[in-house]
């Protein structure tokens, strides 16, 4: 839609570019119109200097600089734009045949050419497109001039000919649009919606929104937000946190980069909750890439959940730039436990904190039983996935007990664990958990796999000293 609307624009520059046909009279009936003298356009013809004629018919006082001059990304549509207001009717369906016939269809060009068609020669263009696949292109050009009769020759052709064009009325009078928006089916209402929604941006950013958060088939849509963002950031990001939309997200980029602060006033103007939690890791990001101590004690000075949320943002800036400041975060984090806000989550959900598990997973480890011993099952499972001696050497020497049998039972039931323990190691850690049930159930079906997978292995396992009674017994039983 935007394309047409340039489209329109750049029609009006016609009569101010001062445009002279040098031809004389149109073709005769029967006539065939000189195609390549008409419309190819040269792609050398820069080449033939300034003064050279554009073979797509634009002559008279336009130039190659008059048309280089216009708006970027405007020129080839303006050269057909041009072209087609001297054009006759007999070139203008020549063309459309042309393109219509090309191997490599230039859809976006016919939908132009569509649209300068019908503002020349509607009967004509009509005439050309009737029960083709063009027709949406023709109607919707159509509303442009005429919106009520484009809407009744849509209506003739079906209910989706109907919404579409309405669709499309609806980006330039939302208001007809909305009256008749009830009319619509449950197929065709999201995309006159969509529809109003786009023309209400041009108005009142603010009124597109409300509609969208009302109309029953969208909420609050990210892409007008950024829209109204781009035009008055503070304004919208008010408008979503107010809503309670996850659209806040986009505003809130968009006024931060704009003016950090309006963000900061806004964000401290925030309720408490994630959102604000999340935006004030934002703050602290950008705060620790130009003073990183300044931004960690900024964020000690918070509430835990806030905090949490904070120095989990602050660490990946200073990866390379201060290695120990890095290693002070992670060790508040640990300090910190489980962010009260957002109940079961952990600090080795994030992606930092995980990278240096796997640097350090001793230093991590010690750090997290002596301050947080309800991070060593997740920590633990993620070490032995991925270093199998290591983490067994630790886990072999920790005492039986229940916080062994917490840290142990995550690891042996799980397949990609085990396989990088090995079934003797995986089984010895299963014998020293101390809730009977829950040992011989992991138990059995430990030994089941490896007696599937490796049975010689297995088998001199049942004659060691290691084995248990009760597996004995299983085995028994399976035999």
């Amino acid at each position: 839609m935007k394309l047409v609307l340039v489209i329109s624009g750049l029609l009006g520059l016609v009569t101010g570019l001062g445009l002279r046909s040098k031809r004389g009279g149109p073709p005769s009936e029967g006539q065939v119109v000189d195609q390549n003298h008409a419309w190819e356009l040269r792609e050398a013809r820069a080449s033939n200097g300034p003064e050279a004629e554009l073979n797509w018919g634009i002559r008279g006082d336009l130039t190659l600089d008059d048309v280089s001059a216009l708006p970027k990304g405007g020129r080839r549509w303006a050269e057909l734009a041009l072209w087609a207001a001297s054009a006759y009717k007999e070139e203008l369906a020549a063309r459309w045949a042309f393109l219509s016939r090309s191997k490599s269809q230039n859809q976006e060009e016919l939908a132009v050419l569509i649209q300068l068609w019908v503002e020349k020669d509607l009967d004509g263009a009509l005439k050309h497109v009737n029960g083709t696949s063009a027709e949406m292109g023709f109607l919707a050009a159509f509303a442009k001039l005429d919106p009520e009769q484009a809407l009744s020759l849509a209506k003739e052709r079906g209910e989706y000919f109907w919404g579409t064009t309405l669709a499309t009325l609806a980006e330039s009078d939302p208001g007809s649009a909305l009256a008749l928006l009830g009319e619509c089916s449950a197929s065709t209402r999201s995309q006159v919606v969509t529809g109003i929604a786009a023309g209400l941006m041009k108005i009142d950013p603010k009124q597109a929104m409300d509609f969208l958060k009302t109309s029953g088939v969208f909420g609050p849509d990210s892409s007008c937000m950024k829209e109204w963002a781009l035009i008055d950031p503070e304004e919208a990001f008010q408008w979503a946190v107010e809503n309670k939309s996850d659209t806040a997200y986009h505003a809130g980029d968009i006024l931060m980069a704009k003016s950090p602060q309006a963000f900061a006033k806004r964000v401290e103007e925030m309720p408490t909750g994630r959102m604000k939690n999340e935006f004030r890791a934002k703050q602290a990001r950008t705060k620790a890439q130009e003073d990183p101590d300044a931004a960690v004690r900024w964020a000690h000075e918070m509430p835990v959940g806030t905090r949490m949320e904070m120095l989990l943002a602050i660490g990946p800036e200073l990866e390379s730039s201060d290695v120990a400041l890095r290693r002070e975060i992670l060790s508040s984090l640990i300090r910190g436990g489980v962010d009260p806000i957002y109940e079961g989550s952990s600090i080795l959900d994030y992606g930092w904190p995980t990278q240096e598990l796997e640097r350090n997973p001793r230093a991590f480890i010690e750090l997290a039983g002596e301050y947080n011993p309800g991070l060593l099952p997740s920590a633990a499972m993620h070490w032995a996935g991925r270093d199998g001696d290591g983490s067994y050497e630790w886990l072999s020497a920790l005492p039986k007990n229940e916080s062994f049998d917490k840290i142990a039972e995550p690891l042996v039931r799980s397949d990609w664990v085990v396989k990088e323990l090995g079934y003797e190691r995986a089984v010895s850690l299963v014998n020293k958990v101390s809730n009977v049930d829950s040992r011989q159930a992991m138990g059995n079906m430990i030994l089941q796999k490896w007696n599937d997978q490796d049975p010689e292995s297995f088998r001199r396992y049942l004659d060691s000293e290691d084995v248990l009674p009760e597996q004995l017994q299983w085995w028994e039983e399976q035999r």
